[in-house]
């Protein structure tokens, strides 16, 4: 219902009439409501504003501000939080309460409230030391010294540069408590995750200290993974040194994570911190099973989980499996076998981005690509039930599959060697209507065609390739 406007200073023009330059100027941050477009001034002082935000609500505005001028070279930023009904105007700086000795509020980090706008998210970073104006570079050999022991290489060093001097560490003030700042990332953690959208209370952390030099020759790495209390800045080690990957439930109820050296599923759940193994006894691989690079196979995707997090979905190289994450994982293949019996890799497509979950009780919608075949498209699933196929096209692209919210209506883009890409829509996926050829010249042109052939590789095993033909190629 609003839009920010930001004045700012700006000089003379030589033209300008006297009662021009007699003027006073408005300067500052600015919200325009869009219903009756009255103008409600934030703050009326020069500077330059980044990083606004509104909350769930729109009733709050945090924003990141300067008010040095534009060369001086180390400025001093501030957090600002507005309150669209009481008009109150919070100012916060390095003063404030719980943050570190030598640390500033964050240029490069954008505030973020949380869903129930319980908390304001911020980061914090080291504060800048000016450069010695005195200090002539070409009077001084520059070198990059890098020893064994550093936690990664000079290459990566210089390469992340920038961005190590951009980062920034996550924190958190309570809005019930305005005066104290919790940080909840340092030095060790190389990701802080929001839990529930932010209303959770606490952070999932994840961590490679310790392990960091290894990672130089083992890429997949091995991680910690911690519970951090939004409250008073506390962690808690959930797994330690796991060569692996752990996901949290969207709302923080469960833990499940995969281990590569097992290449086992586990689930934990946080309440009591017991785990129990998903795929005991199955005798399918959740392993990449055409690995084919020095490392420990990675898994195939985790799916997602229901309403109650009580299931979790994840996949093989060709079906979707569901498991309880309570004390029976209670493990079912929902596409029925079908994918591992005619070569078809199930994928589920996500058609609401705004859903945290997957409604079970709902139709799903599956991409589906066939190995042997090379057909690709679209099938229909139903938990209990066969899957449904409703479109399947040998050597076809279908892409960005989209669904209207408020209606039974999709949207996708289509192609192949012989169909320029063409974006559809339907309301069955079985029948289509075009919106828009990119190429509709085509045609009119002699155009070439594909074949899927078959044939003995010079190891001897079977191989499948597509053969494509000039036009007129009569051979």
């Amino acid at each position: 219902e609003f839009f920010i406007i930001i004045k700012e200073d700006s000089e003379e023009t030589e033209e300008a009439t006297e009662k021009e330059e007699d003027e006073e100027k408005p300067q500052g941050l600015y919200l325009v409501d869009t219903k009756n477009f009255q103008v409600h001034q934030v703050i009326d002082s020069t500077g330059t504003y980044s990083h606004l935000n509104f909350n769930e609500d729109a009733n709050l505005l945090s924003f990141i501000a300067t008010h040095d001028k534009e060369d001086e070279e180390v400025k001093d930023y501030f957090l600002y939080l507005y309150n669209l009904e009481t008009k109150e105007l919070q100012k916060f700086d390095e003063g404030i309460s719980g943050m570190p000795e030598d640390y500033v509020i964050s240029q490069h980090f954008a505030p973020k409230f949380s869903k129930n706008s319980s908390k304001l998210y911020l980061g914090i970073a080291p504060k800048e030391i000016a450069k010695d104006s005195t200090f002539i570079e070409e009077d001084h050999a520059i070198l990059d010294i890098w020893h064994y022991k550093d936690e990664y290489l000079q290459t990566q060093q210089l390469a992340n540069l920038k961005k190590d001097l951009e980062k920034s560490y996550l924190s958190v003030i309570h809005l019930n408590q305005t005066g104290q700042l919790i940080r909840l990332a340092d030095e060790q953690m190389n990701t802080v995750r929001l839990v529930d959208k932010g209303n959770a209370d606490f952070v999932f952390g994840i961590s490679d200290y310790g392990n960091r030099i290894s990672k130089q020759w083992d890429v997949s790495g091995v991680y910690s993974y911690y519970n951090i209390d939004t409250k008073t800045g506390k962690k808690t080690e959930l797994i330690k040194d796991l060569h692996g990957n752990a996901y949290l439930s969207p709302k923080g109820k469960n833990l499940v994570f995969f281990d590569r050296n097992t290449a086992n599923w586990y689930s934990m759940d946080l309440a009591s911190e017991k785990i129990i193994h998903l795929n005991k006894d199955l005798d399918v691989s959740f392993a990449d099973e055409e690995n084919d690079v020095p490392d420990t196979a990675r898994p195939y995707p985790l799916v997602g989980w229901n309403e109650a997090e009580t299931k979790v979905l994840l996949q093989d190289r060709y079906d979707i499996w569901s498991f309880n994450t309570a004390n029976n994982p209670q493990a079912e293949n929902i596409t029925k076998a079908i994918g591992r019996k005619n070569t078809l890799k199930f994928s589920y497509i996500k058609l609401d981005d705004e859903a945290d979950h997957i409604d079970l009780a709902s139709k799903l919608i599956l991409s589906a690509f066939n190995e042997t075949n090379k057909e690709s498209g679209y099938y229909e699933l139903e938990i209990g039930k066969t899957p449904r196929r409703l479109l399947m096209e040998p050597m076809s692209g279908h892409r960005s599959l989209t669904k209207a919210k408020d209606a039974n209506v999709y949207y996708y883009s289509h192609e192949s060697f012989v169909i320029p890409p063409t974006l559809v829509s339907t309301k069955n996926l079985r029948t289509q209507h075009v919106l828009h050829r990119t190429n509709p010249q085509q045609k009119d042109y002699n155009w070439g065609t594909v074949e899927l052939i078959h044939y003995t590789a010079g190891n001897g095993k079977p191989a499948t390739g597509i053969l494509f033909r000039p036009e007129d190629f009569d051979a």
